[in-house]
């Protein structure tokens, strides 16, 4: 009977648990509870969590005035686990912080470009403790985001696919440049359930944050399913921006590097080749 109260945001009462769950269409916790009364844990606005007391003594019987104890009980105790999470969030954002610090300067110094697009999306999926990630890099001439790094039970199949602008969360990052957040993402719209069809995933929230440089985005970052269950907020949100900022110049760095060196081995096959020419 708690969802109850959750739900309702307010007390529940009976003398007949048994009878309670089934008029609610409720599987019952203890078919022998007799007396039972439930009171919600409200934070303000918000109700977090129930409060509840059974008892499998028929003779017991639970007066009003135990009740208005027990939600006094359950307001103080809301307060208390509000100010604990707040601590523990503050916490984790503080070692999520240094974290972030100390990966964006590996990232400045690694040029190897597929080294470090894992990099980036590992560091990502672990900064936000998340099932599964994905890092897209956009084909300008294509307007296709291709699947060049994923983490999580399957991953091979999807490597090198590509998805069209226009389908998906990730897409909607590119398209509206910004941190897109989904919770439930089979209320949304935009999206694309074929990948989760394919590859037997199952999906439930999505943060996708583009990869900018100068104005122009180069790819998304993906991270998918917190581990904890909770829905992904306004402050993961913007400390994966801060994290994509910093990722989007390091591809860039290793993206020039590679071309240097592509023209370093052209220049110095072309010599060769001229060499060889003005002997012969």
């Amino acid at each position: 009977l708690s969802p109850f109260v959750i739900q309702r945001g307010r007390p529940l009462q009976t003398q007949n648990y048994l009878a309670e769950c089934q008029a609610r269409g409720a599987r019952p916790s203890d078919p022998a509870f007799r007396a039972w009364m439930g009171v919600p844990l409200n934070a303000e606005a918000r109700t977090i969590g129930a409060l509840s007391l059974a008892h499998r003594d028929a003779s017991i019987v639970y007066t009003r005035q135990q009740m208005e104890l027990l939600q006094a009980i359950a307001d103080q105790t809301a307060g208390a686990i509000v100010k604990a999470q707040l601590l523990e969030e503050t916490r984790q954002r503080a070692q999520q912080l240094s974290t972030l610090n100390e990966l964006s300067r590996q990232l400045t110094s690694t040029l190897e470009l597929e080294p470090l697009l894992h990099k980036i999306l590992e560091s990502a999926v672990n900064i936000l403790n998340c099932e599964a990630g994905t890092l897209f890099l956009l084909d300008e001439n294509t307007n296709q985001l291709i699947f060049r790094v994923v983490i999580g039970p399957v991953t091979q199949s999807l490597i090198g696919q590509r998805l069209p602008l226009g389908r998906g969360i990730a897409s909607k990052a590119v398209l509206e440049r910004r941190a897109v957040i989904e919770n439930d993402v089979e209320a949304d719209s935009s999206w694309d359930i074929s990948t989760d069809k394919r590859t037997g995933f199952r999906t439930r929230n999505i943060l996708a944050v583009p990869l900018e440089l100068k104005e122009r985005a180069i790819g998304v970052l993906e991270v998918v399913n917190r581990r904890d269950g909770l829905p992904f907020r306004k402050e993961d949100a913007e400390l994966l921006s801060a994290f994509t900022a910093q990722a989007a110049v390091a591809i860039e760095n290793a993206r020039l590097y590679e071309e240097v060196e592509r023209l370093a081995i052209t220049d110095g096959l072309t010599g060769l080749y001229e060499h060889r020419s003005f002997q012969e």
